[in-house]
């Protein structure tokens, strides 16, 4: 039996939910959950956070009727959806705090297996302002209705009563969302230097980190898309929150499946903002490139690399930057910076000679090494493009020549 189970399917058979608990405080996508797992068989499920396949020296196997507590946080391994742990997450998502799951995991065509998940205690994000229970707080959370004087059409106007912001949101989210990107990032980039170095065959580990590049980036968009509606909760909530609450009584040594990969930026500490959010979107679409050069895919690292080159400052910006900052500063700084842009364009650039759009490869190349003459992987790049163009031009004319004799 491998060390990752791969499940062919599974099913939540029955569920037990505790009716003293509100359904809409469950389990989500981020939440940590500390379970007891029962299964029915001998069978292993995934430990180590940063560590995958055979290569995982942490390996542990749930042992027939005999309880095992666990821990782990959802929605920080898409790579393992298929396993084991992917099915438990599953289930934990239909749970309350003191309700069980039964899951049948079809193992092979002759055989399965029945784990028994019950979710002792969970933390969730703090709630978002609560709905309105009765006519006249719902009235004071409602837009008003004013004419505009120069067209006479009704304009919503904003309300003085009730939720300044006129808006349900917590600014702890974005935080909790920044973290687990952070994490996503960090597994994604140890699944990808994990592949074996010359096996173009083996793209089991690309396609791992792409998957976990890809929620990260899906967590990035949102927050973008709120940060302003976090920025004006904040001016009202004054206080900083904390960013979850934790539900249900957890007693015991639980093992934690996410090993020592932890929040690598503390959510309670983390200061969102716009500069290191397009530093982090930008990695997440760099490497999200590479992954697709690795695979053969060069069309797309080509649309990758565009947007990723489209939120970067100028060019003259990145070389006044880089010129007023010492090295220390600049290995560690917020934002996007010149070496960022060197590595997103050397990928476009050798995107677009697998595609054999040689001239479109050249500029890009000729523009990195306007920003960093001494680059030479970009010299090499540009030498290969030059070549393979000179050689393109040379067969087309001879193909006209042939054609007109």
């Amino acid at each position: 039996m491998g060390i990752i189970l791969h499940i062919k399917q599974f099913k939540v058979i029955s569920r037990n939910r505790a009716s003293t608990q509100s359904v809409l405080r469950g389990v989500s996508d981020g939440g940590k959950c500390w379970i007891t797992l029962t299964a029915t068989e001998n069978i292993p499920i995934s430990h180590c956070f940063l560590c995958t396949g055979e290569n995982c020296p942490h390996i542990i196997y749930l042992q027939p009727q005999q309880p095992q507590k666990f821990c782990l946080r959802l929605g920080l391994a898409p790579d393992l959806s298929d396993s084991l742990r992917g099915a438990i997450e599953k289930a934990l998502q239909t749970l309350n705090v003191g309700s069980t799951a039964v899951i049948e995991v079809k193992l092979s065509e002759h055989s399965s297996c029945q784990v028994t998940a019950h979710l002792d205690g969970f933390s969730a994000p703090q709630a978002f302002y609560p709905t309105p229970v009765n006519d006249e707080e719902e009235e004071k959370n409602q837009p008003t209705l004013r004419k505009n004087a120069a067209t006479g059409d009704n304009v919503e106007a904003t309300s003085s009563h009730g939720n300044g912001t006129n808006i349900a949101w917590r600014t702890s989210t974005p935080r909790l969302w920044f973290a687990q990107a952070s994490v996503l990032k960090a597994r994604g980039s140890s699944l990808f230097n994990s592949a074996p170095r010359g096996d173009a065959h083996n793209l089991s580990p690309i396609i791992a980190a792409f998957a976990c590049y890809s929620r990260a980036l899906q967590l990035v968009t949102l927050i973008g898309a709120a940060l302003d509606l976090s920025l004006r909760a904040e001016e009202v909530e004054k206080e900083k929150e904390e960013c979850e609450v934790t539900f249900g009584l957890v007693g015991g040594d639980y093992i934690d499946l996410d090993g020592d990969a932890q929040y690598s930026v503390d959510p309670e500490r983390v200061e969102v903002d716009v500069e290191a959010m397009e530093k982090v979107h930008f990695s997440l679409l760099s490497n999200m490139a590479l992954c697709q050069l690795k695979a053969g895919c060069p069309a797309y690292a080509v649309k990758l690399c565009t947007q990723a080159l489209e939120i970067a400052p100028q060019d003259n910006t990145l070389l006044a930057a880089s010129q007023e900052v010492d090295e220390e500063e600049e290995e560690g700084g917020r934002g996007i910076d010149l070496r960022d842009v060197e590595k997103v364009l050397y990928r476009r650039a050798s995107a677009y000679l697998l595609m054999e759009e040689f001239e479109a490869g050249i500029e890009d190349a000729n523009r990195l090494l306007q920003l960093n003459p001494t680059n030479q992987a970009g010299e090499k790049v540009l030498h290969e493009l030059q070549v393979s163009l000179r050689a393109h031009n040379a067969t087309m004319a001879r193909m006209m020549k042939k054609a007109f004799q």
